[in-house]
């Protein structure tokens, strides 16, 4: 089956270029901080997919996925909640 999520290119910090399937994007009202979670389909041992989370910045028309803080990654995970449940 086919995904419908959508697909983005970007350089990991190693500089290899990876497709990665976006699964949730969030901008905070208050911050205008740009967020994102996405998976590289990569499976745990129980078969759950792992999801990632970053911060997007934009500069000189380059796109890049900065590290989050825990603080970040768990009210990420209330908005992706609530649009679940919504």
């Amino acid at each position: 089956m086919e995904s419908t999520q959508p697909i983005l290119e970007v350089i990991d910090e190693n500089g290899q270029k990876q497709s990665v399937e976006i699964v949730f994007s969030y901008q905070d009202e208050i911050t205008q901080k740009e967020y994102v979670i996405y998976t590289k389909n990569e499976k745990m041992p129980n078969d759950m997919v792992v999801l990632y989370a970053s911060l997007i910045t934009v500069n000189d028309n380059t796109m890049k996925f900065e590290n989050i803080s825990d603080d970040e990654w768990n009210m990420l995970k209330g908005k992706m909640r609530d649009a679940i449940h919504n």
